[in-house]
């Protein structure tokens, strides 16, 4: 009888749950219990809703005014379908809304990794907390707030981890949206660091979209380069990289501030910054536009449009009446 009961809640969640997020019933448990509109599910549990697949070893439905609302899985959950894994110690999920949340204990954290359709490449996401909106895509990922600074989780928990194939970013939390199995974007918000194999990227938010390979940083924005011989920093309050192809556009957006590029015995600023890399990947030369200053040794050149080549160490104008000093370095 009781299995029943059970049976009938969740063919009755078919009928309040969206289209794609129907056939919501129960694959296997080894206890069922009912009372009073809650039912407990222990041992083994798997369910089937929509094209998601959870298990975990307690589940719990909530009955909200006479009807299922909130399933609450624990004691370590699991989630899958073709373009979604997820593992979190707590989930839940919200039958009328079709809002989907994990928590993290002092033993666990949530770890989700998302795959693109027709690609095995994926992209992994750990942090504190997460939801997901399992009819838009849109989700979320937050890092612990911790009240003590002492607390042993807190180098693992009070940032959200992000890893694709090529970019490593954490942040203080995440916002992000996929379509048809594949990311749109991803918006890293609050102290921001993002590094590949040569790059690393500090600041206030970033946005990162996959599909055209397009990241665009803006507050505060610190650019570290590595090469072969020598770094090479950007510093500006907009950064657009066309990672396809190789081109960086840093930006001021205060009247007051000018974006910088500095590399070996070569820097230069200006209201605008175009930094083109070569074939290897390596800093090539930068095109400053807009009060352009460029320096290189002893010798700089003011004007409005200024092209610095940066491998060849040579600093030119190309519009605008130049400037030109030679600048004294004092000798003991």
């Amino acid at each position: 009888m009781r299995l029943f009961l059970l049976l009938l809640i969740f063919i009755s969640l078919s009928v309040s749950a969206k289209q794609d997020l129907s056939n919501f019933r129960i694959v296997s448990a080894e206890v069922l219990n009912y009372q009073d509109g809650n039912s407990v599910l222990i041992g083994n549990v798997e369910i089937q809703y929509g094209k998601y697949t959870f298990k975990a070893p307690r589940v719990s439905v909530e009955s909200e005014n006479g009807k299922p609302g909130t399933a609450r899985f624990t004691n370590g959950a699991t989630l899958t379908s073709d373009s979604l894994d997820i593992s979190s110690p707590i989930m839940e999920v919200s039958i009328t809304d079709s809002l989907f949340k994990c928590y993290s204990n002092e033993t666990g954290i949530v770890e989700t990794r998302m795959y693109s359709e027709g690609s095995q490449e994926s992209i992994a996401l750990s942090s504190w907390y997460q939801e997901f909106n399992l009819n838009t895509g849109f989700a979320k990922a937050k890092g612990r707030e911790l009240l003590h600074s002492t607390d042993e989780y807190k180098e693992h928990f009070d940032r959200v981890k992000f890893i694709s194939k090529d970019l490593n970013v954490d942040s203080d939390s995440v916002e992000l949206e996929t379509a048809n199995n594949t990311v749109s974007y991803v918006d890293f918000i609050g102290e921001v660091v993002a590094k590949d194999d040569k790059q690393r990227t500090e600041a206030e938010e970033l946005f990162y979209f996959p599909k055209q390979d397009l990241i665009k940083a803006q507050g505060d924005v610190r650019i570290l380069y590595l090469n072969d011989t020598s770094p090479s920093y950007i510093f500006s309050d907009l950064v657009v990289y066309e990672r396809k192809k190789s081109i960086f556009s840093a930006m001021s957006t205060n009247i007051n501030s000018q974006a910088e590029v500095h590399s070996d015995k070569t820097r230069g600023h200006a209201r605008q910054i175009i930094l083109t890399m070569d074939k290897d990947n390596k800093p090539e030369q930068a095109i400053l536009t807009g009060n352009a200053y460029a320096q290189y040794d002893d010798k700089s050149i003011l004007g409005h449009e200024v092209l610095m080549n940066l491998q060849e160490k040579t600093i030119e104008t190309i519009v605008g009446r130049p400037h030109t000093q030679i600048l004294k370095s004092s000798s003991k």
